[in-house]
Formats: C-alpha cells, structure tokens, sequence
C-alpha cells in the first residue's frame, strides 16, 4: 500500500505542476519521466510489491496444501484402522 501511494502521490503532485496548481518541485511523473534515478527507485518499490505478493500466495498454497495432506492422511487412518464395534 506504501508503494501505490508514493507513485499516486508523485503522479498528483507532477499532474498539479502541468496544469501549474501547485508550484514547480522537481518531482517527476512516476515510469514516464527522463531521469536513471526516480525510475530505478520506482521499479525496485514495484519490484518489492510484486515479491511480497509472490511469497504471500506461495505461503497461501502451502497451507492449503497442508490442510488436504491432513484431511487425506485422517481419512485414511479411518479406513486402515480397525473397528472395535465390528
């Protein structure tokens, strides 16, 4: 969420200075302006973001594959294990 306010955040401020609503700063439309340094920071902020993502989903299907791997092992107990009302 940090990430997507900081581009927001620089692509109002840079929209306000084209349309001169607010005083000119220097801060530069975020993967469009010229410029090696702003660019490099917003790709590694959006670099960051996406490899969060990536491990929470990961994480996500690991679980999920814990929670079929538990119910697949407590149905087949059930069935190998021998009654005693039998």
């Amino acid at each position: 969420m940090t990430v997507f306010v900081w581009i927001l955040g620089q692509a109002f401020v840079n929209m306000g200075v084209v349309t001169t609503l607010l005083p000119v700063i220097g801060v530069p439309l975020p993967l469009i302006s010229y410029g090696g340094s702003s660019l490099v920071s917003t790709l590694i902020g959006i670099g960051l973001v996406i490899s969060f993502a990536r491990a929470d989903k990961a994480g996500r299907d690991r679980d999920c594959d814990h929670d079929q791997d538990d119910a697949e092992v407590a149905s087949s107990n059930r069935a190998t294990t021998p009654s005693a009302h039998r």
